[in-house]
């Protein structure tokens, strides 16, 4: 009898223990340090001259921030397109302002804009090859 209660009181022990760390653990969790993302960033590019009636290219690119992004170009004449790498026509020379907005999963957002100049159709300019291939 005495050795069914000396392995009955350690199993009681043992559960008592257990109990006691699970008990902690509950209140006061390991936690880690929050991650917090990088903040929000973006970069446009391809705000060259451009001619009445052509594709002109406009490229963006997220970093930091939580993804997926959003994208929303305003070609400042009216027009938007909410692709990450978008291309618009003007129908009409002038400068127009562009701006593109981008906004995370977190609803951070950051936005730029620029001055984009559009030439009549027949302006003789040429433009570096590199920028007509992408």
């Amino acid at each position: 009898m005495q050795g069914s209660i000396k392995k009955y009181g350690l199993t009681v022990s043992i559960a008592a223990a257990v109990i006691i760390v699970l008990a902690v653990a509950y209140t006061f969790p390991l936690s880690q340090p929050s991650a917090q993302p990088r903040q929000l960033g973006l970069t446009a590019d391809n705000f060259f001259k451009i001619r009445v009636g052509e594709d002109a290219p406009f490229y963006a690119a997220g970093r930091g921030g939580v993804k997926p992004y959003q994208f929303t170009w305003d070609f400042g004449d009216g027009s938007q397109s909410q692709l990450q790498n978008a291309t618009h026509v003007y129908s009409e020379e002038g400068t127009f302002r562009v701006r593109l907005t981008i906004r995370d999963s977190a609803g951070a957002t950051e936005q730029v804009s620029h001055m984009v100049d559009v030439y009549p159709a027949n302006a003789n300019f040429t433009r570096p090859d590199d920028i007509l291939r992408r």
